[in-house]
């Protein structure tokens, strides 16, 4: 069963019922599935075939998700991208994955066009080199969904593939894991290249609900959509907050159901939510481009296990193998590098055949988190394995770290990275941002007096705000520079 197969099912079911609403428009599951069948035979008309890529260069819309379908209904893989990718960005990511076709709004838009913001499609011409499609679980091109990007929030992203079955075999679970109704109105303000985001919006056409969609994220549109569901990242989630917070905004729009995904939601922030609108249920889970959704953690179990991700999403098995000594020292619980065996994992990397392997064992799959099980069999993370600084013989975890560092007074927010250094091996460094000027040195005197000696940053930076990728996970590689550069200045 395709992504295409499931909504028209929907639509026939349920025709009058809204499915979709972008800030200029809102369309029935009847209209929708007019429009999905005109745009999938223009794309064949135009010479689309099954097993063609894709890229989709967009803003959020209604017309989006119509093109994603449609795309679908070809036999096409989908290639989303963030609307805002650069020139150089787009020629690096086509060395490794070169699309046959892209849909995108006209480079020059005359009024008409402005009215009607249909994306034009473009040939891209022959492929200049093979394609090499991970097949792990399936046996033709047409079964494939899309290629997708990592967040690049530690290195370069890399180009993972996506079955349609990968998410068609979940809409019960993923029902059932978030409690959800029949006829939810599900906002995701983020960019719908992010998986994370694109995800529930297809849930929503596929099982009854509203895709709603944010051409750019607003608190003050956000709000004003009105929905019952909000997928979020916790950093736009802090800045939804303030603009509540500083009066602009009005706490009961906020949904009855925050579903917070990427970082982990901190208690923090978990707590500004709940003053501002007692009645809003918090849930947050943890997964991979890789993996799919892994653990989720309720609303009822958050006050009880804060430190965790939660228990398995349905369906979801997980297990930790030892592949190396992964303790960290104060911790009671050994931990090991997490692998699931899951109908959600992907297929595997574009053009990277040994990086695919390296991320199997068996039917198991890790994106190299490092974790342990709790007494409750609940998850409790650590880390990467390259986000666990081996300083001196001594491991330290980067988030765990972090975690003491936004408890301090004078912290808004930390990220902690690996530096490179002669005598140890590593040294942690510490990026930070202040609630006022001048607080570094505060910050370092407790450093000393709350930490032991190996857990300590050796480098620090304040900065403004953490720079962030596109997916709204902070951008350790852009802060690693920050940190060697001002090592290095005299």
């Amino acid at each position: 069963m395709k992504i295409h197969q499931l909504f028209l099912e929907q639509a026939y079911k349920t025709p009058g019922r809204w499915a979709v609403q972008d800030e200029r428009e809102r369309w029935t599951y009847e209209t929708l599935a007019g429009e999905v069948h005109k745009r999938t035979e223009q794309l064949i008309d135009a010479g689309v075939t099954e097993g063609n890529i894709i890229a989709l260069l967009q803003e959020n819309s209604r017309l989006w998700l119509r093109d994603l379908l449609a795309v679908s209904a070809c036999g096409a893989i989908a290639l989303p991208l963030h609307a805002e990718s650069t020139q150089q960005e787009l020629a690096r990511l086509f060395k490794t994955v070169q699309p046959d076709w892209i849909l995108r709004l006209p480079a020059e838009r005359d009024e008409a066009s402005y009215r009607s913001d249909q994306p034009e499609l473009v040939a891209l011409g022959k492929r200049t080199m093979r394609q090499a499609f991970p097949m792990r679980t399936v046996g033709q091109l047409n079964e494939l969904l899309l290629i997708g990007l990592t967040s690049g929030s530690t290195g370069a992203p890399k180009a993972y593939v996506k079955s349609h079955s990968s998410w068609t075999r979940i809409m019960d679970d993923w029902r059932y894991a978030f409690d959800l109704s029949l006829q939810e109105r599900v906002v995701a303000p983020l960019s719908l290249s992010y998986s994370a985001q694109l995800f529930p919006l297809v849930h929503a056409l596929c099982t009854g609900g509203e895709a709603v969609t944010l051409a750019s994220f607003s608190p003050r549109v956000l709000l004003y959509a009105r929905g019952t569901s909000l997928h979020i990242t916790p950093a736009a989630l802090s800045s939804l907050c303030n603009y509540i917070e500083s009066g602009k905004g009005d706490a009961s729009s906020l949904p009855e159901r925050i579903i917070s995904v990427g970082n982990k939601l901190s208690q923090v922030l978990r707590a500004r939510v709940s003053r501002l609108n007692p009645n809003t249920r918090i849930y947050e889970y943890y997964g991979s481009s890789e993996m799919g959704c892994v653990s989720v953690l309720k609303p009822e179990t958050a006050s009880r296990f804060p430190d965790s991700v939660g228990e398995p999403f349905p369906g979801v098995e997980i297990t930790f193998f030892q592949e190396e000594a992964h303790g960290i020292p104060g911790d009671s619980m050994p931990c090991g590098k997490l692998y699931v065996r899951s109908p959600q994992s992907f297929e595997g990397y574009m053009g990277e055949a040994s990086l695919t392997a390296s991320g199997f064992k068996g039917e198991w799959v890790t994106s190299h988190d490092l974790g342990y099980w709790t007494g409750e069999k609940m998850v409790r993370l650590i880390g990467r394995d390259r986000d666990i600084v081996k300083s001196g013989g001594s491991l330290v975890s980067t988030a765990e770290l972090e975690a003491v560092l936004c408890q301090m007074p004078e912290v808004v927010d930390a990220a902690v990275v690996a530096l490179p250094d002669e005598k140890r091996g590593e040294i942690i460094g510490a990026c930070l941002v202040l609630k006022e000027q001048g607080q570094l040195s505060s910050v370092r005197k407790r450093c000393t007096v709350e930490l032991p000696p190996y857990k300590r940053p050796r480098s620090f930076i304040a900065v403004e705000e953490l720079p962030k990728t596109r997916n709204g996970k902070p951008d350790k590689e852009k802060l690693r520079q920050q940190l060697l550069q001002d090592k290095e200045t005299p």
